[in-house]
């Protein structure tokens, strides 16, 4: 018996949501294992980190994955064909620990339940936010309980977000990156970034309202019918309007800015995106930019603002997450 797994891309923190947020993209990595004799074949086409023993990271969490059913099979073939770039903020380990998960659960004959493998997929990876993308698709905003139990809640963006990535040709360690990130952060920082975060997990839900004051009361839209104060509750928001709120839904004070100093190409590309009028962060850790579109007309001015350094990725928003099938062995 063999199964074959696909998991996306993610962009984790997308700005404010630092360790929390995550967005699933179409770009997808595919391995295929087989339980075997004895022995451990691994066959790589695309990324490799050129490990190919039990330190390799797909390894890493089959083991994990048999090991909660209880099981130790000795001979694993492995054939992976690795489409996310590795070390771009483009969670390419948590595609690999979420695809060895999986594939582990669906040959332990489903005994490991989608919660499961996210608690183990989080305890591998040690934070949430782009497993929780990475296993259910669309938006998630992932935490750990007061238990410490990893939890998440998802929404699929509305069918308009269209997400460009540059990816620039250098590697970014996350753990290098982390370096860069203070202790303690003033408090006026931490109270903004708790209202974009906000205000990123309403545009990206797709029920962002306007302010009260634009829509007339007495309109017929879903929502905008008045309060008992008599004023109208908003409605959803146009085009134009929704932009500028990503705009701003991704304005980031707690990682970016101790971040971008160490990445100045990475830095410019944002700024530029930003001036244009372009919701831009940094995927992740870096060094990878994405920028979250809304319609072709932006999805174009974006590619228009990328430079040389950067190669250019149009990808739309994975809805399904991570995906099983059963295989020829």
């Amino acid at each position: 018996m063999a199964v074959r797994v696909r998991v996306p891309a993610t962009s984790a923190n997308l700005g404010p949501g630092f360790d929390a947020c995550g967005l699933a993209l179409g770009l997808y990595d595919e391995l295929t294992v087989a339980v075997t004799g004895t022995d451990l074949s691994i066959d790589v086409t695309g990324e490799d980190d050129g490990l190919r023993d039990e330190t390799h990271l797909v390894v890493r969490a089959l083991r994990a994955g048999f090991a909660a059913l209880g099981l130790a099979p000795a001979g694993l073939r492995l054939t992976c064909v690795n489409r996310i770039p590795h070390g771009r903020g483009l969670g390419s380990s948590a595609a690999a620990i979420v695809a060895g998960l999986i594939a582990a659960a669906a040959l332990g004959e489903a005994r490991l339940s989608t919660r499961d493998v996210f608690a183990l997929a989080c305890a591998i990876e040690g934070h949430p936010d782009n497993v929780a993308a990475a296993l259910y698709g669309g938006f998630t905003v992932a935490w750990y309980d007061g238990t410490g139990a990893a939890r998440v809640a998802r929404t699929a963006p509305p069918a308009d977000l269209r997400p460009v990535a540059f990816v620039p040709g250098r590697r970014q360690l996350t753990s290098e990156s982390r370096v860069a990130l203070p202790v303690d952060v003033p408090h006026v920082d931490a109270a903004a970034n708790a209202g974009r975060a906000a205000l990123l997990a309403m545009a990206m839900s797709g029920t962002l309202l306007s302010e009260p004051g634009d829509s007339e009361p007495g309109d017929s839209e879903p929502g905008n019918s008045p309060n008992r104060n008599g004023l109208p509750r908003g409605g959803r928001l146009d085009t134009a309007s929704w932009q500028e709120a990503l705009v701003a839904a991704t304005d980031d004070r707690l990682h970016q800015p101790y971040r971008l100093p160490a990445m100045p190409e990475t830095r410019d590309l944002i700024g530029r995106l930003r001036a244009a009028g372009l919701a831009a962060v940094l995927s992740g850790s870096g060094p990878t930019v994405l920028a979250l579109a809304v319609g072709e007309d932006q999805a174009a001015l974006a590619r228009e603002c990328g430079g040389s350094g950067f190669t250019v990725l149009d990808l739309a928003v994975d809805r399904d997450g991570a995906r099983v099938e059963v295989v020829a062995g």
